[in-house]
């Protein structure tokens, strides 16, 4: 019975040792505020509208055109 008292003791020094921590704790790469300006600058790019003009390079004997437009033809 001792040993018993003893494991679940054990058990749950182990469980509270492996439990996350509270939010107050956080370190401060997991703060709200404090990512990396690299990464902001990504999203905001992501984020943006995209590029609506394109460059006229010729035209074709069927009436179409070739464009330019963020490096495709």
């Amino acid at each position: 019975m001792i040993l018993e008292n003893k494991l679940r003791e054990a058990n749950r020094q182990l469980v509270a040792g492996v439990q996350p921590e509270t939010r107050s704790s956080s370190t401060p790469s997991t703060r709200p505020g404090s990512r990396s300006p690299s990464l902001k600058e990504e999203v905001d790019k992501l984020c943006a509208p995209p590029s609506t003009y394109g460059v006229y390079l010729s035209v074709n004997e069927d009436g179409t055109v070739n464009i330019l437009s963020q490096g495709a033809r």
